[in-house]
C-alpha cells in the first residue's frame, strides 16, 4: 500500500511520462469503480481486474440491473459476467455448454463469476471405490 501511496505522491514522475492524474484522488482514496463499492474489501484486493475499470458485466446483464429487472429464471450464456450485489436472492439459469443449470444468487456469490457455479464436467467417482461399496467384493470374485 505504501507503494501505491508513494507513486500517487510523485505525480511529476507520472507527467513527465505523459500521463496525468485526476486532482480529486488523495492517498487515501481509490479510483473504484462504483461497481466494486458493494463487493467489499476482500473482492477488491484479491481481483485480478484494475479498479479503476470496475467489474465486467455482460450488456445484458447490465440492462437488468439498470432497469431494476429480476433475474429469476432468465437464461444465461455470460459466464464471465461478475454477480452484482443487485442480483442476491434471485436464481438464474448459467449456460456450461451443454445445459442451462439453476443456481441461487447468496450474499457469498456476490464479486464472482457466473460460470464458477455452473460446473461444465461430470463428477464421476472412482470405479473401485464405487464397487467396494456396492458389494463389498472387487471385479471377478464371488
Amino acid at each position: 500500500m505504501s507503494s501505491i501511496a508513494s507513486l500517487i505522491a510523485s505525480r511529476s514522475s507520472f507527467a513527465r511520462c505523459g500521463h496525468a492524474l485526476p486532482a480529486a484522488i488523495s492517498q487515501t482514496q481509490h479510483a473504484a469503480s462504483p461497481l466494486l463499492s458493494g463487493f467489499g474489501s476482500a473482492a477488491r484486493a484479491f481481483s485480478s481486474r484494475p479498479l479503476w475499470k470496475g467489474a465486467f458485466v455482460d450488456a445484458f446483464l447490465q440492462r437488468i440491473k439498470n432497469s431494476g429487472g429480476s433475474l429469476n429464471g432468465r437464461k444465461i450464456w455470460s459466464r464471465r459476467s461478475s454477480i452484482l450485489p443487485e442480483f442476491v436472492g434471485s436464481s438464474a439459469l448459467i449456460y456450461n455448454g451443454k445445459t442451462h443449470v439453476r443456481c441461487r444468487v447468496t450474499e457469498g456469490k456476490v464479486g464472482h463469476k457466473f460460470g464458477e457455479f455452473a460446473f461444465t464436467r461430470k463428477r464421476r467417482p472412482h470405479r473401485a471405490i464405487t464397487a467396494k461399496k456396492a458389494g463389498g467384493q472387487g471385479k471377478g470374485r464371488k
